[in-house]
């Protein structure tokens, strides 16, 4: 995730399930016995978790308390406090956030019932990770030094966000070989500095973890015995400054060559032997902009199947803004109800990799990003392979409808309404899991893959032309 740049499940308070490990008659055992059994089970709230980054710095547009403009704390179980940096001698804060602001975040999530972390790094602030961790001694200062900021300010947990492990990340960091082997001799220094109550969590890129020889770590269960919660940061897969085409921010499946998507990302992590149930998997509440060649959409296939998220870029691309979900409307590209485009542009669905677009023939702007029905869509995966849930970056872009999106997803009862149904087949020519309002979608097995989703939008399609 980036910062500052840009960088859930909406459970009402009644229904949100605390994060918390299940209590045995082995209670007062020794740590030893209470590590060894963290290490190998499930927090208790995994799988209804809906949490999201809050971008300390945008205090101003939306603050970390209770009151109206504030963090959405009833649509989320757990809130993120972003960003604190590494410096030379451990944590600070950057410039431009207040330490009232922390005060009142944890204030806010404990009157809420919700826990509170803070996150150590991101894409500007992991600088000095590398140095903390080459000695038994400087990684257990620095475990101190979170430990410290950690315990003055009453966070429920600690999140490490090092971009990136084993390789360079904004340009600046300092990176050695031994970084993923030192960071997991950390950990078990972390978990003893906090002790067993306090939640450890760390941001992930979708790729993994990066080893000694440069290729992504063909195990990570060493990782997953003292990590609770680990959020795969499953966006920014494709964004003007480095991609070949468009492409969607975080598609569901891989509909490109060489392309990720969020289920590859997932599969990989899993496979890894990485406890599914301490899983966050990480969507974006934000846009990506690009300028295609053309003004008419190309049509693309992909073992078979059809995608038009993957258009031919012009030479100069604009500034990307990352514009969040509820920027989208603002700005009238987006209906106040997220179902079309607006100011001159259309919105379609991409049945593929299960993304929305909106596309401007006229200035032939193409822009990437995740409404209720995509996040949705994810938060139902999610659910099917176990994950503990969600995690937004950032808590200013998703709507309530998003976040009420994710809830569903997460209960496997994802539905949409009516009135989408309705919605032009110029605005969207095809879309899966549509059903009526009193219709719910329950998912027991979610195995899909593009193939599988080509068939049925093909009767989609059909079905819809009859009623049309």
């Amino acid at each position: 995730m980036l910062f500052p740049s840009l960088s859930l499940l909406a459970l009402a308070a009644s229904l949100v399930t605390p994060f918390t490990y299940a209590h045995t008659a082995h209670d007062h055992a020794a740590a030893e016995y209470s590590l060894e059994r963290r290490a190998t089970s499930c927090p208790s709230g995994s799988g209804s978790i809906v949490s999201s980054f809050w971008p300390a710095w945008l205090s101003s547009t939306q603050g970390p308390g209770t009151t109206s403009g504030s963090f959405p704390w009833s649509k989320n179980t757990h809130a993120f406090y972003f960003v604190v940096v590494t410096t030379s001698t451990g944590v600070s804060l950057p410039g431009g956030q207040t330490t009232a602001d922390i005060t009142t975040f944890v204030k806010s999530a404990h009157k809420k019932g919700r826990k509170a972390l803070f996150t150590v790094g991101g894409w500007s602030g992991s600088v000095y990770f590398s140095d903390h961790m080459i000695s038994s001694a400087k990684r257990l200062a620095f475990a101190k030094s979170l430990e410290t900021f950690r315990s003055t300010y009453g966070f429920d947990g600690i999140d490490i966000d090092w971009e990136f492990i084993g390789r360079q990340g904004a340009g600046t960091n300092k990176v050695r070989a031994k970084d993923a082997a030192n960071f997991l001799l950390f950990l078990p220094q972390l978990r003893s500095t906090v002790g067993t109550s306090i939640l450890i969590a760390a941001s992930m890129p979708a790729s993994g973890i990066t080893g000694a020889d440069g290729a992504s770590l063909a195990s990570t269960a060493k990782y997953g015995a003292h990590i609770d919660l680990l959020t795969i940061m499953a966006y920014d897969m494709y964004a003007n400054s480095w991609s070949a085409t468009t492409g969607p921010n975080a598609p569901l499946y891989t509909c490109n060559a060489n392309s990720g998507s969020v289920q590859a990302s997932v599969e990989q992590w899993i496979a890894s032997g990485f406890p599914a149930c301490r899983i966050l998997l990480g969507v974006p509440g934000y846009s990506h902009v690009f300028r295609t060649k053309s003004t008419k959409l190309a049509t693309t296939t992909f073992r078979g199947v059809k995608t038009t998220a993957f258009q031919t870029l012009l030479a100069t691309q604009p500034s990307d803004p990352t514009t969040t979900y509820n920027g989208l409307i603002s700005n009238g590209w987006l209906s106040s109800d997220g179902t079309k485009g607006a100011g001159g542009y259309t919105r379609y669905w991409d049945a593929c990799t299960r993304t929305p677009f909106l596309f401007s023939p006229a200035t032939k702007r193409w822009i990437s990003y995740d409404d209720a029905s995509s996040i949705g869509a994810k938060a139902l995966y999610a659910r099917s392979k176990g994950l503990a849930g969600v995690n937004f970056y950032d808590s200013t872009g998703p709507s309530g409808a998003v976040y009420d999106a994710a809830t569903k997803g997460l209960k496997g009862t994802f539905s949409t309404t009516a009135a989408r149904r309705k919605r032009s087949l110029q605005d969207e020519p095809w879309r899966l899991d549509e059903e009526d309002d009193d219709e719910e979608i329950y998912v027991d097995d979610f195995d899909f893959t593009p193939e599988l989703a080509s068939e049925e939008v093909e009767e989609t399609y059909s079905s819809w032309e009859e009623d049309v």
